[in-house]
């Protein structure tokens, strides 16, 4: 059964990482996003960072993102004089949208060689109700998540 979240396990450099996609990432995407993550831990956390610690960040499926990482492990907060781990945060916020235009070209694809919702794939529909689940996505397009919304409706 497709739950959107298929787990991974791969390694970078020696570090064997778990990982669980999101709705929208892409598996490339959650990998570069855990491996970002992982990275942000290891330069929040300088000297102090316990190979024992970095581990069960990586093995931990439930960290994806800076945010989960935040919310699942209490980091010391960042000082001054460690704005270079700022570059993480740019990053994480670069992968999301390359990922979240991507997602918008689909939808735009989608609904352009689809007139009507008869004519949408049960693979489209799929696509097009993890969008709806997270309204967020199309922040910036209110339209397209009209037109979907129209299509459902028509």
């Amino acid at each position: 059964m497709f739950t959107g979240f298929e787990p991974s396990l791969f390694f970078h450099n020696d570090t064997q990482i778990a990982v669980r996609k999101s709705l929208f990432a892409t598996t490339k995407t959650a990998k570069a996003l855990k491996i970002n993550t992982i990275e942000y831990a290891k330069a929040v956390l300088g000297d102090s960072a316990s190979a024992e610690l970095v581990n069960k960040i990586a093995l931990d499926r439930d960290v994806l993102t800076i945010n989960d990482l935040k919310k699942m492990y209490d980091l010391p907060e960042l000082k001054f004089g460690q704005e270079s781990i700022k570059k993480y945060i740019d990053e994480e916020l670069r992968i999301l949208g390359v990922e979240r235009s991507n997602y918008i070209t689909q939808i735009r694809d989608i609904l352009d060689r689809a007139s009507s919702i008869e004519k949408i794939t049960s693979r489209d529909l799929v696509v097009l109700l993890l969008g709806l689940k997270e309204p967020t996505i199309f922040k910036g397009n209110e339209g397209l998540l009209d037109s979907i919304l129209a299509q459902k409706n028509g």
